[in-house]
């Protein structure tokens, strides 16, 4: 409605619809202030492709996302746990070699003597499982208690990903136009 139609006040429209849009994410055991600004996220990655942003509708500022993703509690860990679990026989063949890769390198503390890189890069047709791959591997990181901060460029890749943001939303990189 924002990105289409010329609305008298967005404010108003966020604060009759807010509870509605964040109740997912309660659903899912997230603090209400952490859902406002999860939706507000969501919110900010559609309006985002049409080269505006929350305030040029007024809307409330995303604070700081990341300082603001809490803990994992042990409900939340178990929701993980259980989803990798379940995930991980589903991978083909060459999806748990890239897994088992990034999860290594996050297992081992870097050090003067241990200099390797943790930059890794995953490519591939479109259809091959990389998204796949994406959400275990969120899944994964976050039963063992490794925090994490899931971004993609566009809103619809970011979507697809597990309490996914856009690169803008969540780092405050510019949108190229």
């Amino acid at each position: 409605m924002l990105t289409l139609c010329e609305h008298d006040d967005p404010l108003h429209l966020w604060n009759t619809f807010k509870n509605y849009m964040i109740e997912d994410y309660i659903h899912h055991s997230m603090p209400v202030a952490l859902a406002e600004q999860a939706a507000l996220c969501q919110t900010e990655s559609i309006i985002n492709q049409s080269g505006k942003t929350l305030a040029d509708y007024n809307l409330p500022a995303l604070d700081q996302f990341l300082d603001n993703v809490p803990e994992n509690d042990d409900e939340d860990v178990q929701v993980f746990i259980d989803e990798a679990n379940r995930v991980r026989p589903l991978l083909n063949d060459n999806q748990p070699y890239v897994a088992d890769a990034i999860l290594a390198a996050l297992s081992v503390e870097p050090t003067n003597e241990n200099k390797h890189s943790r930059l890794f890069f995953m490519g591939g047709p479109a259809g091959c499982g990389k998204t796949f791959t994406y959400n275990y591997l969120i899944a994964e990181t976050r039963s063992r208690h490794i925090r994490t901060a899931t971004a993609a460029w566009t809103g619809i890749a970011a979507t697809l990903l597990k309490n996914g943001c856009t690169m803008h939303g969540l780092f405050k990189l510019p949108v190229p136009v």
